[in-house]
């Protein structure tokens, strides 16, 4: 297996899941789609173009490690609003007073995350994607436009491009996270979750398995949906470490 290894860096990220009424609440980690949007981004994919995006998202899967910067605790939270006018309420109707509604950002979180070509996908998208990390066609960002990047998303002095099986994969993500929270200090212990496709990391000694859910599978900016994929969750514990 192939796989992009991405770092996501960043002061806030909202990963959007559903919403009713007015409020966008963030979900604790990163979503499939906004992981294979954020490469459909750099790869220059139109979002306009339904097509286009259909087969891109049909075309990867993700796995993704989530964790507080420096501490144990869950992601702080912040809560912002925003006002629209001429906005569509839950009946489907234009309301043309303004609309008050809230947003869910987190803070003081870091994710990795792992992309992979399906087997069925076109082996060259691979490097569309490379290519695009290092110059992207349009500006990523963190779940909404107002959360850019605060680094490069990768490292430096780690490959972009790893192979190896699933559980190799996984301790790639696992190592880069160590690294990343303990750049400028020493870190407290890591306690991440991991998601990944189910089936990829059966009886993993690396992380404890929690359990199996499925998620939507939507298509980027489509009106419809293939129901769901199913991941498995995995929580990672590691002891503290120091500097360097």
């Amino acid at each position: 297996m192939k796989a992009l290894v991405l770092t996501l860096q960043g002061h806030l990220r909202s990963w959007g899941g559903m919403s009713l009424g007015d409020n966008r609440e963030t979900l604790l980690h990163p979503t499939a789609s906004a992981l294979i949007g954020l490469l459909g981004a750099c790869a220059g994919i139109d979002r306009h173009d339904v097509a286009a995006l259909d087969a891109w998202y049909q075309a990867w899967d993700c796995m993704s490690l989530t964790a507080h910067r420096s501490s144990t605790e869950l992601p702080s939270l912040l809560l912002d609003f925003q006002t629209a006018r001429c906005s569509l309420n839950t009946s489907g109707k234009t309301v043309a007073d303004a609309v008050i509604s809230h947003r869910g950002y987190l803070q003081d979180t870091i994710d990795v995350a792992a992309l992979a070509l399906q087997p069925h996908a076109d082996p060259t998208l691979l490097e569309l994607a490379l290519a695009g990390i290092k110059t992207p066609v349009y500006t990523p960002y963190l779940g909404r436009i107002s959360n850019p990047f605060s680094a490069l998303p990768w490292l430096p002095d780690r490959d972009i491009l790893v192979e190896g099986e699933a559980a190799q994969i996984a301790a790639v993500l696992v190592e880069r996270m160590q690294h990343l929270r303990t750049v400028e200090k020493a870190a407290p212990a890591l306690r991440g979750k991991l998601f990944a496709p189910s089936g990829w990391l059966e009886n993993w000694s690396e992380g404890r398995f929690a359990y199996r859910t499925g998620i939507p599978d939507r298509r980027l900016g489509a009106p419809l949906s293939y129901g769901q994929r199913m991941v498995d969750l995995f929580y990672v514990e590691r002891e503290e470490m120091s500097h360097g």
